[in-house]
Protein backbone atom coordinates (compact mmCIF):
# COMPACT_ATOMS: atom_id res chain seq x y z
CA UNK A 1 0.00 0.00 0.00
CA UNK A 2 1.24 4.01 -0.84
CA UNK A 3 0.18 6.30 1.48
CA UNK A 4 1.84 9.51 0.40
CA UNK A 5 1.66 11.78 -2.53
CA UNK A 6 -0.01 11.20 -6.02
CA UNK A 7 1.52 12.09 -9.09
CA UNK A 8 -0.47 11.68 -12.51
CA UNK A 9 -0.63 12.93 -15.56
CA UNK A 10 1.41 15.51 -15.58
CA UNK A 11 4.40 16.53 -17.98
CA UNK A 12 8.01 17.26 -17.02
CA UNK A 13 10.23 18.90 -19.83
CA UNK A 14 12.44 21.15 -17.56
CA UNK A 15 14.89 20.99 -14.90
CA UNK A 16 17.07 18.59 -13.34
CA UNK A 17 14.55 15.39 -12.60
CA UNK A 18 10.73 14.81 -12.72
CA UNK A 19 10.41 13.33 -9.05
CA UNK A 20 12.56 12.84 -5.95
CA UNK A 21 11.00 10.45 -3.11
CA UNK A 22 13.45 9.78 0.22
CA UNK A 23 13.59 9.57 3.74
CA UNK A 24 10.84 6.54 3.48
CA UNK A 25 8.73 8.57 1.47
CA UNK A 26 5.72 6.96 -0.38
CA UNK A 27 4.48 8.09 -4.02
CA UNK A 28 2.05 6.84 -6.82
CA UNK A 29 3.25 8.18 -9.60
CA UNK A 30 1.37 7.33 -12.96
CA UNK A 31 0.50 8.69 -16.53
CA UNK A 32 2.93 10.85 -16.73
CA UNK A 33 5.16 12.36 -19.51
CA UNK A 34 8.94 12.62 -18.59
CA UNK A 35 11.67 13.89 -21.18
CA UNK A 36 14.53 16.22 -21.62
CA UNK A 37 15.55 16.06 -17.94
CA UNK A 38 18.99 15.53 -16.54
CA UNK A 39 16.98 12.13 -14.32
CA UNK A 40 13.52 10.85 -14.57
CA UNK A 41 12.29 9.63 -11.13
CA UNK A 42 14.72 8.78 -8.00
CA UNK A 43 13.79 6.68 -5.02
CA UNK A 44 16.46 7.05 -2.53
CA UNK A 45 16.67 6.12 1.61
CA UNK A 46 14.17 3.54 1.85
CA UNK A 47 11.48 5.30 -0.26
CA UNK A 48 8.66 3.15 -1.80
CA UNK A 49 7.25 3.85 -5.10
CA UNK A 50 4.30 2.79 -7.24
CA UNK A 51 5.73 4.15 -11.36
CA UNK A 52 2.92 3.18 -13.88
CA UNK A 53 2.14 3.92 -17.21
CA UNK A 54 4.88 6.42 -17.23
CA UNK A 55 6.49 7.36 -20.77
CA UNK A 56 10.00 8.26 -19.70
CA UNK A 57 12.72 9.40 -22.33
CA UNK A 58 15.70 11.22 -23.76
CA UNK A 59 17.11 12.05 -20.08
CA UNK A 60 20.80 12.91 -19.89
CA UNK A 61 21.11 9.72 -17.40
CA UNK A 62 19.20 6.99 -15.96
CA UNK A 63 15.16 7.22 -16.26
CA UNK A 64 14.66 5.68 -12.70
CA UNK A 65 16.94 5.42 -10.21
CA UNK A 66 16.85 2.88 -6.76
CA UNK A 67 18.99 3.17 -4.29
CA UNK A 68 19.55 3.11 -0.46
CA UNK A 69 17.14 -0.33 0.13
CA UNK A 70 14.21 1.50 -1.49
CA UNK A 71 11.63 -0.50 -2.99
CA UNK A 72 8.13 -0.05 -5.14
CA UNK A 73 6.69 -1.62 -8.49
CA UNK A 74 7.42 -0.12 -11.79
CA UNK A 75 5.17 -1.50 -14.40
CA UNK A 76 3.35 -0.58 -17.64
CA UNK A 77 5.95 2.15 -18.66
CA UNK A 78 7.26 3.21 -21.91
CA UNK A 79 11.34 4.13 -21.16
CA UNK A 80 13.55 4.98 -24.17
CA UNK A 81 16.49 7.00 -25.52
CA UNK A 82 17.62 7.42 -21.95
CA UNK A 83 21.76 8.30 -21.87
CA UNK A 84 22.51 5.73 -19.33
CA UNK A 85 20.71 2.89 -18.01
CA UNK A 86 16.88 2.75 -18.21
CA UNK A 87 16.70 2.12 -14.59
CA UNK A 88 19.06 2.36 -12.19
CA UNK A 89 19.08 -0.78 -8.87
CA UNK A 90 21.62 -0.22 -6.52
CA UNK A 91 22.85 -0.36 -2.64
CA UNK A 92 20.34 -3.11 -1.65
CA UNK A 93 17.13 -1.55 -2.87
CA UNK A 94 14.35 -4.12 -4.16
CA UNK A 95 12.12 -2.97 -6.40
CA UNK A 96 9.98 -5.25 -9.39
CA UNK A 97 10.01 -3.98 -12.52
CA UNK A 98 7.31 -5.94 -14.70
CA UNK A 99 5.41 -5.39 -17.95
CA UNK A 100 7.94 -2.32 -19.27
CA UNK A 101 8.97 -1.75 -23.07
CA UNK A 102 12.42 -0.90 -22.46
CA UNK A 103 14.41 0.32 -25.56
CA UNK A 104 16.86 2.23 -27.61
CA UNK A 105 18.86 3.30 -24.74
CA UNK A 106 22.24 4.54 -24.69
CA UNK A 107 23.56 2.17 -22.20
CA UNK A 108 22.05 -0.92 -20.69
CA UNK A 109 18.39 -1.57 -19.94
CA UNK A 110 18.32 -2.10 -16.73
CA UNK A 111 21.40 -2.20 -14.66
CA UNK A 112 21.76 -3.96 -11.15
CA UNK A 113 24.81 -3.62 -8.77
CA UNK A 114 26.36 -2.85 -5.30
CA UNK A 115 24.13 -5.62 -3.49
CA UNK A 116 20.84 -4.16 -5.70
CA UNK A 117 18.57 -6.95 -6.35
CA UNK A 118 14.76 -6.67 -7.64
CA UNK A 119 12.72 -8.78 -9.78
CA UNK A 120 12.69 -8.46 -13.30
CA UNK A 121 10.25 -10.00 -14.96
CA UNK A 122 7.97 -9.93 -18.08
CA UNK A 123 9.70 -6.65 -19.60
CA UNK A 124 10.35 -6.22 -23.27
CA UNK A 125 14.30 -5.23 -23.31
CA UNK A 126 15.37 -4.03 -27.06
CA UNK A 127 17.50 -2.22 -29.36
CA UNK A 128 19.88 -0.75 -26.19
CA UNK A 129 23.58 -0.19 -26.90
CA UNK A 130 24.84 -2.11 -24.25
CA UNK A 131 23.51 -5.19 -22.45
CA UNK A 132 20.20 -5.56 -21.97
CA UNK A 133 20.26 -6.58 -18.07
CA UNK A 134 23.25 -5.90 -16.75
CA UNK A 135 24.62 -7.12 -12.99
CA UNK A 136 27.50 -6.12 -11.39
CA UNK A 137 29.33 -5.71 -8.25
CA UNK A 138 27.63 -7.82 -6.37
CA UNK A 139 23.53 -7.49 -7.49
CA UNK A 140 21.80 -10.24 -7.28
CA UNK A 141 18.24 -9.81 -8.92
CA UNK A 142 16.05 -12.60 -10.20
CA UNK A 143 15.46 -12.06 -13.61
CA UNK A 144 13.10 -13.79 -15.83
CA UNK A 145 10.54 -14.31 -18.34
CA UNK A 146 11.68 -11.53 -20.12
CA UNK A 147 11.90 -10.74 -23.93
CA UNK A 148 15.41 -9.41 -24.62
CA UNK A 149 15.95 -8.77 -28.13
CA UNK A 150 18.33 -7.22 -31.31
CA UNK A 151 20.64 -5.17 -28.53
CA UNK A 152 24.20 -4.20 -29.68
CA UNK A 153 26.10 -5.56 -26.82
CA UNK A 154 24.85 -8.82 -24.40
CA UNK A 155 21.48 -9.66 -23.57
CA UNK A 156 22.55 -10.08 -19.98
CA UNK A 157 26.35 -9.71 -18.78
CA UNK A 158 27.37 -10.46 -15.37
CA UNK A 159 30.63 -9.24 -14.38
CA UNK A 160 32.50 -8.12 -11.00
CA UNK A 161 30.91 -10.56 -8.69
CA UNK A 162 27.47 -10.13 -10.35
CA UNK A 163 25.15 -12.86 -8.88
CA UNK A 164 21.62 -13.54 -9.77
CA UNK A 165 18.72 -16.45 -11.33
CA UNK A 166 18.13 -15.92 -14.95
CA UNK A 167 15.42 -17.89 -15.82
CA UNK A 168 12.80 -18.70 -18.53
CA UNK A 169 13.62 -15.61 -20.80
CA UNK A 170 13.52 -15.41 -24.29
CA UNK A 171 16.73 -13.82 -25.70
CA UNK A 172 17.07 -13.22 -29.63
CA UNK A 173 19.32 -11.40 -31.96
CA UNK A 174 21.95 -10.16 -29.68
CA UNK A 175 25.19 -8.88 -31.18
CA UNK A 176 27.92 -10.74 -28.44
CA UNK A 177 27.24 -13.57 -26.43
CA UNK A 178 22.81 -13.99 -25.22
CA UNK A 179 24.35 -14.11 -21.37
CA UNK A 180 27.83 -13.26 -20.91
CA UNK A 181 29.48 -14.29 -17.85
CA UNK A 182 33.17 -12.74 -17.01
CA UNK A 183 35.47 -11.74 -14.11
CA UNK A 184 33.50 -13.05 -10.76
CA UNK A 185 30.15 -13.32 -12.37
CA UNK A 186 28.28 -15.84 -10.89
CA UNK A 187 24.68 -16.73 -12.04
CA UNK A 188 22.92 -19.31 -12.36
CA UNK A 189 21.32 -19.23 -15.94
CA UNK A 190 18.68 -21.50 -16.55
CA UNK A 191 15.19 -22.60 -18.34
CA UNK A 192 16.42 -19.37 -21.53
CA UNK A 193 15.73 -19.51 -25.05
CA UNK A 194 19.05 -18.29 -25.96
CA UNK A 195 18.88 -17.87 -30.07
CA UNK A 196 19.73 -16.49 -33.41
CA UNK A 197 22.50 -14.33 -32.11
CA UNK A 198 25.13 -12.93 -34.09
CA UNK A 199 27.80 -14.32 -32.31
CA UNK A 200 28.23 -17.06 -29.39
CA UNK A 201 25.18 -18.12 -27.07
CA UNK A 202 26.82 -18.04 -24.13
CA UNK A 203 30.10 -16.69 -23.13
CA UNK A 204 31.66 -17.47 -19.94
CA UNK A 205 35.18 -15.48 -19.93
CA UNK A 206 38.22 -15.46 -17.75
CA UNK A 207 36.82 -15.71 -14.00
CA UNK A 208 33.17 -16.53 -14.64
CA UNK A 209 31.81 -19.30 -12.70
CA UNK A 210 27.87 -20.31 -12.33
CA UNK A 211 25.50 -23.22 -13.56
CA UNK A 212 24.42 -22.81 -17.34
CA UNK A 213 21.54 -25.31 -16.96
CA UNK A 214 18.77 -26.73 -18.99
CA UNK A 215 18.59 -23.67 -21.83
CA UNK A 216 17.76 -24.39 -25.23
CA UNK A 217 20.50 -22.62 -26.94
CA UNK A 218 20.18 -22.75 -30.83
CA UNK A 219 21.00 -21.12 -34.16
CA UNK A 220 23.59 -18.48 -33.14
CA UNK A 221 26.22 -17.27 -35.22
CA UNK A 222 29.34 -18.62 -33.49
CA UNK A 223 29.56 -21.29 -30.62
CA UNK A 224 26.35 -22.12 -28.52
CA UNK A 225 28.52 -22.02 -25.21
CA UNK A 226 32.61 -20.50 -25.58
CA UNK A 227 34.13 -20.92 -22.15
CA UNK A 228 37.73 -19.76 -21.15
CA UNK A 229 38.91 -22.61 -19.77
CA UNK A 230 40.60 -20.45 -16.46
CA UNK A 231 36.26 -20.22 -15.88
CA UNK A 232 35.42 -23.04 -14.26
CA UNK A 233 31.59 -23.14 -14.90
CA UNK A 234 29.33 -26.09 -14.66
CA UNK A 235 27.39 -27.05 -17.96
CA UNK A 236 24.48 -29.26 -17.28
CA UNK A 237 21.39 -30.23 -18.95
CA UNK A 238 21.26 -27.63 -21.99
CA UNK A 239 19.97 -28.25 -25.71
CA UNK A 240 23.12 -26.91 -27.66
CA UNK A 241 22.08 -26.56 -31.38
CA UNK A 242 22.55 -25.39 -35.11
CA UNK A 243 25.48 -23.44 -34.41
CA UNK A 244 27.10 -21.36 -37.01
CA UNK A 245 30.82 -23.40 -34.79
CA UNK A 246 31.04 -26.00 -31.97
CA UNK A 247 28.22 -26.72 -30.14
CA UNK A 248 30.83 -25.92 -26.70
CA UNK A 249 34.12 -25.07 -26.99
CA UNK A 250 37.18 -24.47 -24.35
CA UNK A 251 39.74 -22.39 -25.06
CA UNK A 252 42.63 -21.45 -22.88
CA UNK A 253 42.91 -17.72 -24.20
CA UNK A 254 40.72 -14.68 -25.15
CA UNK A 255 40.64 -14.07 -28.98
CA UNK A 256 40.17 -10.59 -30.04
CA UNK A 257 36.58 -10.74 -30.58
CA UNK A 258 35.64 -11.86 -27.07
CA UNK A 259 38.12 -9.33 -25.79
CA UNK A 260 36.85 -6.38 -27.89
CA UNK A 261 33.53 -6.71 -25.76
CA UNK A 262 33.50 -4.58 -23.14
CA UNK A 263 31.25 -5.20 -20.23
CA UNK A 264 31.80 -2.78 -17.98
CA UNK A 265 30.96 0.53 -17.86
CA UNK A 266 33.23 3.23 -17.32
CA UNK A 267 31.01 5.40 -15.22
CA UNK A 268 29.94 2.22 -12.47
CA UNK A 269 33.90 1.63 -12.72
CA UNK A 270 34.78 5.22 -11.15
CA UNK A 271 32.08 4.68 -9.00
CA UNK A 272 33.16 2.01 -7.33
CA UNK A 273 36.70 -0.15 -5.93
CA UNK A 274 36.62 -3.75 -6.50
CA UNK A 275 39.29 -6.11 -6.50
CA UNK A 276 38.58 -8.58 -9.03
CA UNK A 277 38.05 -12.11 -7.29
CA UNK A 278 40.26 -14.95 -8.46
CA UNK A 279 38.53 -18.36 -10.05
CA UNK A 280 38.27 -21.26 -7.78
CA UNK A 281 40.33 -24.55 -8.47
CA UNK A 282 36.96 -26.69 -9.47
CA UNK A 283 37.14 -28.17 -12.66
CA UNK A 284 35.00 -26.72 -15.00
CA UNK A 285 32.29 -29.48 -16.33
CA UNK A 286 29.93 -30.25 -19.28
CA UNK A 287 27.48 -32.83 -18.19
CA UNK A 288 24.46 -34.28 -19.60
CA UNK A 289 23.68 -31.81 -22.44
CA UNK A 290 22.34 -32.77 -26.14
CA UNK A 291 24.88 -30.86 -28.66
CA UNK A 292 23.75 -31.63 -32.13
CA UNK A 293 23.43 -30.54 -35.49
CA UNK A 294 26.55 -27.79 -35.12
CA UNK A 295 28.67 -26.46 -37.87
CA UNK A 296 32.21 -27.22 -35.85
CA UNK A 297 32.74 -30.12 -33.42
CA UNK A 298 30.00 -30.57 -30.86
CA UNK A 299 32.01 -30.18 -28.06
CA UNK A 300 35.65 -28.94 -29.11
CA UNK A 301 38.63 -28.33 -26.05
CA UNK A 302 41.63 -26.40 -27.03
CA UNK A 303 42.74 -25.14 -23.40
CA UNK A 304 45.17 -26.16 -21.33
CA UNK A 305 43.06 -26.98 -17.78
CA UNK A 306 41.36 -30.25 -17.12
CA UNK A 307 37.85 -30.94 -18.08
CA UNK A 308 34.91 -32.82 -17.28
CA UNK A 309 32.49 -34.32 -20.40
CA UNK A 310 30.40 -37.25 -18.91
CA UNK A 311 26.74 -38.10 -19.56
CA UNK A 312 26.14 -36.10 -22.90
CA UNK A 313 24.22 -36.88 -26.44
CA UNK A 314 26.52 -35.43 -28.72
CA UNK A 315 25.22 -36.31 -32.27
CA UNK A 316 25.12 -34.60 -35.90
CA UNK A 317 27.39 -32.17 -36.02
CA UNK A 318 29.92 -31.38 -38.70
CA UNK A 319 32.99 -32.01 -37.72
CA UNK A 320 33.98 -34.61 -34.19
CA UNK A 321 31.67 -35.02 -31.75
CA UNK A 322 34.23 -34.38 -28.95
CA UNK A 323 37.85 -32.70 -30.24
CA UNK A 324 40.89 -32.60 -27.91
CA UNK A 325 43.31 -30.43 -29.59
CA UNK A 326 45.65 -29.19 -26.35
CA UNK A 327 47.99 -31.19 -23.84
CA UNK A 328 45.34 -31.55 -20.82
CA UNK A 329 43.92 -33.75 -17.97
CA UNK A 330 40.21 -34.62 -19.60
CA UNK A 331 37.63 -37.16 -18.13
CA UNK A 332 35.42 -38.14 -21.11
CA UNK A 333 32.88 -40.79 -19.19
CA UNK A 334 29.25 -42.22 -20.39
CA UNK A 335 29.20 -40.55 -23.26
CA UNK A 336 26.92 -40.91 -26.74
CA UNK A 337 28.98 -39.66 -29.34
CA UNK A 338 27.07 -40.95 -32.87
CA UNK A 339 26.62 -39.34 -36.36
CA UNK A 340 29.19 -37.12 -36.68
CA UNK A 341 30.36 -36.22 -40.21
CA UNK A 342 34.53 -36.76 -38.81
CA UNK A 343 35.69 -38.98 -35.72
CA UNK A 344 33.64 -39.64 -33.11
CA UNK A 345 36.11 -39.06 -30.67
CA UNK A 346 39.80 -36.95 -31.37
CA UNK A 347 42.23 -36.61 -28.92
CA UNK A 348 45.37 -34.86 -30.18
CA UNK A 349 49.71 -34.39 -29.53
CA UNK A 350 50.08 -34.14 -26.23
CA UNK A 351 46.52 -34.74 -24.14
CA UNK A 352 46.18 -37.24 -21.53
CA UNK A 353 42.82 -38.51 -21.29
CA UNK A 354 40.79 -41.13 -19.13
CA UNK A 355 37.48 -42.49 -21.76
CA UNK A 356 35.40 -44.33 -20.28
CA UNK A 357 31.87 -46.28 -20.83
CA UNK A 358 30.98 -44.28 -23.80
CA UNK A 359 29.06 -45.28 -27.04
CA UNK A 360 30.73 -44.04 -30.29
CA UNK A 361 28.49 -45.04 -32.71
CA UNK A 362 27.84 -44.17 -37.12
CA UNK A 363 30.68 -41.80 -37.01
CA UNK A 364 31.60 -41.22 -40.19
CA UNK A 365 35.41 -41.63 -39.78
CA UNK A 366 37.07 -43.17 -37.14
CA UNK A 367 35.26 -43.74 -33.74
CA UNK A 368 38.01 -42.84 -32.20
CA UNK A 369 41.32 -40.86 -33.62
CA UNK A 370 44.40 -40.97 -30.41
CA UNK A 371 47.18 -39.25 -30.97
CA UNK A 372 47.77 -38.63 -27.30
CA UNK A 373 48.14 -41.03 -24.02
CA UNK A 374 46.08 -42.08 -21.18
CA UNK A 375 43.41 -44.55 -20.95
CA UNK A 376 40.68 -45.90 -23.30
CA UNK A 377 38.48 -48.69 -21.29
CA UNK A 378 34.81 -50.27 -21.40
CA UNK A 379 33.80 -48.28 -24.12
CA UNK A 380 31.37 -49.32 -27.13
CA UNK A 381 32.70 -48.34 -30.78
CA UNK A 382 30.82 -49.43 -33.27
CA UNK A 383 29.45 -49.15 -36.83
CA UNK A 384 31.77 -46.14 -37.53
CA UNK A 385 33.28 -45.53 -41.11
CA UNK A 386 36.68 -46.18 -40.82
CA UNK A 387 38.78 -47.70 -37.72
CA UNK A 388 37.12 -48.40 -34.53
CA UNK A 389 40.57 -46.99 -32.92
CA UNK A 390 43.17 -45.49 -34.59
CA UNK A 391 46.34 -44.62 -32.56
CA UNK A 392 48.93 -42.13 -34.59
CA UNK A 393 52.12 -41.35 -33.23
CA UNK A 394 53.05 -40.63 -30.42
CA UNK A 395 50.58 -41.63 -28.92
CA UNK A 396 50.55 -44.15 -26.31
CA UNK A 397 47.27 -44.96 -24.64
CA UNK A 398 46.52 -48.19 -22.60
CA UNK A 399 43.21 -49.69 -24.48
CA UNK A 400 41.59 -52.11 -22.30
CA UNK A 401 37.79 -54.16 -21.96
CA UNK A 402 36.35 -52.18 -25.05
CA UNK A 403 33.91 -53.89 -27.38
CA UNK A 404 34.97 -52.29 -30.88
CA UNK A 405 33.58 -53.20 -34.32
CA UNK A 406 35.99 -53.00 -36.82
CA UNK A 407 33.58 -52.92 -39.97
CA UNK A 408 35.15 -52.81 -43.51
CA UNK A 409 38.57 -51.23 -41.85
CA UNK A 410 40.62 -52.35 -38.86
CA UNK A 411 39.81 -52.66 -35.36
CA UNK A 412 42.74 -50.98 -34.06
CA UNK A 413 44.92 -49.28 -36.39
CA UNK A 414 48.22 -48.35 -34.90
CA UNK A 415 50.35 -46.13 -37.08
CA UNK A 416 54.15 -45.23 -37.57
CA UNK A 417 55.42 -44.21 -34.55
CA UNK A 418 52.42 -44.98 -32.07
CA UNK A 419 52.75 -46.74 -29.31
CA UNK A 420 49.74 -48.82 -26.93
CA UNK A 421 48.88 -51.37 -24.69
CA UNK A 422 46.09 -52.87 -26.02
CA UNK A 423 44.61 -56.36 -24.12
CA UNK A 424 41.52 -58.20 -23.18
CA UNK A 425 39.30 -56.24 -25.76
CA UNK A 426 36.57 -57.96 -27.94
CA UNK A 427 36.91 -57.00 -31.56
CA UNK A 428 34.67 -58.61 -34.15
CA UNK A 429 32.73 -58.39 -37.39
CA UNK A 430 35.94 -57.98 -39.73
CA UNK A 431 34.90 -58.00 -43.10
CA UNK A 432 37.39 -56.66 -45.32
CA UNK A 433 40.44 -56.54 -43.59
CA UNK A 434 42.40 -57.39 -40.41
CA UNK A 435 41.28 -57.22 -37.00
CA UNK A 436 44.82 -54.85 -35.93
Amino acid sequence: SIHGCIVRNNLFNSGKGAVLVRRRGHAWIEGNEIHGLVHGIRCLTGAKIVVLNNRIHNCETSALFFRERSVGLVAGNHIFSNKEAGIDIRSCSDPIIQHNHIHSGKRSGVVVLDRGRGLVRDNDIYDNNEAGVYILYRGNPVVRHNRIWSGRAAGIAITEDGRGHISHNDICGMEWGGVDIRNGGNPVVSNNWIREGHADGIVIGEGGKGIVMDNDIRGNSGCGVWVLTIAKPVIYGNRIGESGDSGIAFVSNSDLHHDNQQLTSPVVQLDQDQVRPRPDKNTASAVNNIVFDNAGHGIHFCGNESLLIRANSIHSNKACGICISKPADITIQDNSVCRNDSHGICIELGSRASIHGNGVYGNKKCGMCVSGKGTIRENDVMSNGLHAIQIFGPGDPYVTHNRLESGHHNGVCIMENARGFVEMNEIFESRSRATF
